[in-house]
């Protein structure tokens, strides 16, 4: 799975690439992932949250929590 995050303004950041390491993990739980890619921006507005399943084949899954936390002034 791969996730990605789409700030207020339209910024996209990758933050979890479908290829990597943890492609056969059974759960992704309590991971966090980082990004610097919205640096001064206005964090106020809707935020987007977007997962990608790049094998399809239907095996769905659940995205049961999520949360952002900015950083900044």
């Amino acid at each position: 799975m791969g996730i990605e995050l789409i700030s207020p303004q339209g910024t996209h950041s990758l933050l979890k690439n479908a290829a990597d390491g943890y492609f056969f993990a059974s759960d992704f739980v309590d991971q966090v992932l980082l990004s610097n890619a919205f640096y001064g921006e206005n964090p106020v507005g809707s935020w987007t949250i977007k997962a990608v399943d790049p094998v399809g084949g239907g095996q769905g899954g659940t995205l049961v929590n999520w949360a952002i936390r900015v950083y900044g002034h």
